[in-house]
């Protein structure tokens, strides 16, 4: 059983550097220091974000495979069982 979450990795990196650019452009404006500082807080606050979900993506990754796991053992298990209930009933 494959995992049904796509690495996401990627796609974070792709946003946080998307903010990163958007951070650079900021410093050339100069008419509106406020304003700049605030985007940057904002663009920090969602890189932060990002980062929280790239490790709660990992954790839902994980836990999915070890659920597949189970039930690929569980699959198993059954297997075995049916063969000898048809065994024992002939």
């Amino acid at each position: 059983m494959s995992c049904p979450i796509k690495y996401t990795c990627p796609n974070i990196d792709e946003v946080i550097e998307a903010f990163r650019h958007m951070q650079a452009l900021l410093n050339d404006i100069e008419d509106n220091f406020e304003l700049c500082d605030k985007m940057h807080e904002l663009a920090d606050d969602a890189c932060a974000e990002m980062e929280t979900i790239r490790t709660m993506n990992d954790g839902l990754r994980s836990w999915g495979y070890d659920l597949a796991y189970r039930l690929d053992e569980t699959e198993k298990e059954l297997v075995i069982v049916t063969r000898k209930w048809k065994e024992f009933v002939g």
